[in-house]
């Protein structure tokens, strides 16, 4: 099963290439899973809510739905500039994470965080804190290790 990284991450290259083809063009959120060929729907959704949420993307929510289910999305011009820039691309959604445990740790942990009454610049502030690279290699060195 993928990271969220690696979803969030294949994600935002799709729709990057969409809008290539196409400034701005929004993808549904059904040709996205086929066109990345994944499987568990709710991570999907997990990592598209996350992409809208950082302003990566823009979507058009079914209204019937709970939230984070889009009908489609499309690309922002936040989520282009981070694309086209390798280097910060590979900062935001790196191609070797630190492990699947660690991922779901600090997932877990932004679940937490936003389900405080925390005001909005304190959850910003902890969820850029939990994604430093320094707490990530403490977390990785504390995490139990796969034998």
């Amino acid at each position: 099963m993928a990271s969220q990284l690696e979803i969030r991450r294949k994600v935002l290259e799709a729709l990057y290439r969409c809008h290539k083809a196409e400034a701005f063009c929004p993808m549904k959120t059904r040709d996205l899973i086929e066109t990345l060929g994944l499987i568990d729907e709710q991570e999907f959704f997990d990592a598209i809510q996350f992409l809208h949420d950082e302003g990566f993307i823009n979507g058009i929510f079914v209204p019937y739905q709970r939230q984070g289910h889009f009908e489609s999305a499309r690309i922002t011009q936040k989520g282009v500039d981070l694309v086209d820039r390798p280097a910060e691309m590979e900062k935001a959604f790196p191609t070797h994470s630190i492990g699947g445990k660690v991922d779901k740790f600090v997932e877990d942990f932004r679940r937490e965080v936003n389900a405080t009454d925390l005001s909005k610049e304190e959850k910003e502030r902890l969820h850029e804190f939990i994604t430093t690279p320094v707490v990530s290699d403490i977390i990785s060195r504390i995490m139990p290790q796969k034998k």
